[in-house]
């Protein structure tokens, strides 16, 4: 793996925390980073207030593109008890 992921990882899991701490209004975190022969996710999530109506998302589309750049995925999804889940996940091999 080549240290470029490790910096695109470490980018993601600052950007959620940062995200989380700002407009969450969570109290728990949880970070899971995974990795198989194929991918690596990162998967955050909180029990904060959701996703909000809210057009200014510049870091969400940061990583976007860095999930872009390496044939991977963002996904965000409310959760149905409370909080967001984001799912971070490239292939390793391209």
């Amino acid at each position: 793996m080549d240290s470029s992921v490790i910096t695109d990882v470490e980018a993601v899991v600052r950007e959620a925390m940062t995200n989380v701490a700002r407009h969450a209004e969570a109290s728990t975190l949880r970070v899971t980073i995974g990795a198989d022969t194929d991918r690596l996710t990162v998967d955050i999530s909180d029990d904060g207030v959701g996703l909000r109506d809210n057009p200014r998302r510049s870091g969400l589309a940061n990583l976007r593109n860095r999930a872009d750049s390496r044939g991977g995925t963002l996904t965000l999804e409310n959760q149905e008890q409370g909080g967001l889940r984001l799912r971070w996940s490239i292939p390793l091999s391209m």
